[in-house]
């Protein structure tokens, strides 16, 4: 399992600000390698050092950057965090990857 962080973000928890740093994320880290699906954990911290948990351990298609965005607008478009009024601090990703190989081994 990696990690990376991003810290001292200081802006509004929103669905665009998480979806930023998730495309960073992606670019930097998802697209560099030639993998066939993350496993990805995406857990942010408030000013507060509350943390939320918004995805766990989720499989994607690399190749799918979509398909994470769509799963992060619907968590985002539930009543719980549409009303959220707090300041990101830090965005942390877990993740590891599964080769193709090793996807049909038994």
């Amino acid at each position: 399992m990696k990690n990376t962080s991003y810290s001292n973000i200081n802006l509004d928890f929103t669905f665009e600000n998480v979806c930023s740093k998730l495309t960073t994320f992606w670019l930097n880290e998802v697209m560099t390698l030639n993998k066939s699906k993350v496993w990805l954990t995406i857990t942010v911290l408030n000013r507060n050092n509350r943390s939320f948990t918004l995805l766990k351990n989720l499989p994607f298609s690399t190749s799918e950057y979509t398909d994470v965005v769509i799963v992060l607008r619907q968590i985002f478009d539930t009543k719980f965090l549409s009303e959220r009024q707090d300041i990101l601090d830090r965005i942390d990703f877990e993740y590891y990857f599964e080769d193709k190989k090793s996807i049909y081994k038994k």
